[in-house]
């Protein structure tokens, strides 16, 4: 869920992310392989903000992960901590009909004591990117990915091999819809994760749908002067 609200140059907002997860886990050497669905740890987002200009989108935001779900086993849904996550991010249009854009949000995140254990990941610092051509205003085929790097070590007593950090990387395709009537984003993604390090290495399918609670004529598709005039989700 999405919500918006102009003002002070700006628009803000707030909102929800409630994930349900599909994790499968293999190790043919060992010959172990664990399955797990369920829904993950819900993220909620209070303070959004965002600027917007014919070439360009601009947003800062904070937000929490909780851990709802009970992390059982390897696979399990919930990672088990509170994780704070702070937001900045820009995305660039080749014009004002927006044909074109190429985005980037760097996400710092820092995180709570595990619940079952005496151990509090390192801070993570990480980057999502995007590479898109849109069509018709409403569809957006593309790229994307993130980057990924543990700039702390892990505390507490159960923690092992502090000096080794995660690092990671992936990239794949991307397709986003907006069905404008009714205020709905549709995103679709596959990914490769790849140079992993202290970690496994996975493939991510990620299904999305958005609902914008306060979509109304400042959202249409086209403004008086008939350029588009269609906000991008982040």
């Amino acid at each position: 869920m999405d919500y918006r609200h102009q003002g002070f140059g700006g628009d803000f907002g707030w909102d929800v992310l409630v994930p349900l997860i599909h994790t499968d886990l293999q190790f043919d050497a060992a010959g172990f392989e664990s399955h797990d669905i369920g829904i993950g740890d819900i993220f909620v987002e209070p303070v959004l903000v965002s600027w917007h200009t014919d070439l360009a989108d601009y947003a800062v935001a904070a937000g929490v992960w909780t851990p709802n779900g009970t992390p059982d086993g390897p696979v399990g849904a919930s990672k088990g901590f509170w994780t704070g996550m702070f937001t900045a991010g820009m995305t660039l249009f080749s014009d004002t009909d927006k044909t074109y854009s190429m985005s980037a949000l760097a996400r710092y995140e820092t995180n709570s004591k595990k619940r079952q254990a005496d151990v509090a990941p390192g801070d993570d610092f990480h980057i999502e990117w995007g590479v898109a051509r849109n069509f018709n205003g409403t569809l957006d085929i593309g790229a994307s990915g993130y980057c990924h790097w543990q700039v702390t070590e892990d505390r507490g007593s159960a923690a092992v091999n502090r000096d080794l950090k995660d690092r990671f990387f992936s990239a794949g395709p991307e397709i986003n819809w907006l069905h404008q009537k009714s205020g709905l984003f549709f995103q679709l993604r596959y990914q490769f994760e790849f140079v992993a390090r202290n970690r496994p290495e996975g493939r991510n399918l990620v299904f999305s749908i958005v609902k914008v609670l306060d979509w109304k004529d400042k959202f249409r598709l086209k403004d008086e002067n008939g350029q588009l005039n269609l906000p991008r989700y982040r």
